[in-house]
């Protein structure tokens, strides 16, 4: 099965029946969750796998009690409250995205292409946390998370992760 394009239409509607019926004949098809507005959900996706960039991005970010697996580190998720996705890089690397509306993430049990299975982390999944009940990050989370990047960062990666001036979320 290939990717199903159009997907980005879910992150301010919900499929209608008909959708879901279709989707459950198609063999070997993921599970992914259109992520903002209509989910009502954000994610955090840890990418790099420096254990001291890790803890300063973590050390400004909630912890999240639904954790997935991801291929080179895991996906935390949050109550989606306006955030605009945003990528942060240190020397042409990604370290982490907040992944918000017009994003997806592809979730548990699908299998990867590379023969990776998505795995939750924790003992809570999406399931069985209500996205009101996931903790919510700060307004400032976008110059919260590039400060915490910048004893990391050369020149080039500052002009490259420069937050929004337009406020956070």
């Amino acid at each position: 099965w290939v990717g199903m394009s159009g997907w980005q239409k879910y992150c301010s509607q919900l499929p209608t029946k008909w959708e879901y019926e279709q989707w459950e004949n198609w063999p070997e098809a993921g599970v992914g969750i259109a992520l903002g507005e209509k989910s009502g959900v954000v994610a955090g996706d840890f990418d790099y796998g420096s254990p001291e960039v890790r803890a300063a991005i973590e050390a400004v970010l909630p912890p999240s009690p639904v954790r997935k697996k991801g291929a080179k580190g895991y996906i935390a998720f949050y109550k989606y409250s306006g955030e605009k996705a945003k990528k942060w890089s240190i020397n042409g690397e990604s370290v982490f995205e907040l992944l918000s509306h017009g994003n997806q993430t592809v979730m548990p049990p699908t299998v990867h292409p590379d023969g990776m299975e998505y795995k939750y982390q924790t003992v809570d999944t999406l399931l069985d946390v209500s996205p009101d009940d996931l903790p919510t990050l700060p307004e400032n989370i976008h110059e919260l998370i590039t400060a915490a990047l910048q004893p990391f960062m050369e020149d080039e990666d500052r002009k490259l992760n420069e937050p929004h001036t337009n406020g956070s979320k």
